[in-house]
């Protein structure tokens, strides 16, 4: 499995770089449709097909992401292995990989509900929860997209790692406030 991951490293690469592109892309745009629907205090049924259909292209962007991925890790696995940025990288991935599950099982099942009013005395925290989720997903893809784009990235595993979750904390923090700011509108 190696040799053929080293034979076509750079078939893979690309297919990762692509990859990478179109999954950052669609959580981008996701992010931002989402907060644009949002101009009008809610999102409708067709707003949230749209946001359903960029989070497919998100899965299967990190399906490629991951095979493509796994077969250059294939090609030099001891090398990666002692690379911080690679072990960071792979963090950041894991955090989009779960971040991902509980946008796509807790939150868009409801995400008609909370925006729409639907469910009557709606627990804030599903907004707060969706406002928290989607900054911790454009976080980590921006995150990840530098750490890979970044080729002497200084410092130590711990140093990038802080980095990183820094601005995931400044990120959450900040979508906290933008819930607030967007609860006190709707009032």
């Amino acid at each position: 499995m190696a040799e053929l991951a080293e034979q076509y490293h750079q078939l893979f690469l690309i297919a990762h770089l692509l990859s990478i592109a179109v999954g950052l892309g669609a959580a981008t745009v996701a992010d931002f449709l989402f907060f644009r629907f949002l101009k009008d205090l809610k999102i409708t049924k067709e707003e949230s097909t749209i946001l359903s259909s960029l989070s497919q292209v998100i899965w299967v962007a990190l399906i490629f992401i991951v095979l493509s991925g796994l077969a250059l890790y294939l090609s030099s696995a001891s090398a990666y292995n002692q690379t911080p940025k690679f072990l960071v990288k792979m963090i950041v991935f894991a955090v989009i990989i779960m971040n991902g599950i509980g946008l796509n099982f807790l939150v868009a099942p409801r995400v008609e509900q909370i925006f729409t009013g639907q469910l009557l005395q709606i627990p804030r925290y599903w907004r707060r929860l969706a406002f928290a989720l989607g900054s911790i997903s454009i976080t980590s893809w921006y995150t990840a997209a530098v750490i890979g784009a970044y080729r002497g990235m200084p410092g130590s595993f711990a140093d990038i790692l802080k980095w990183y979750l820094t601005v995931l904390v400044a990120a959450i923090v900040a979508s906290q406030l933008a819930e607030t700011l967007f609860a006190r509108r709707k009032l």
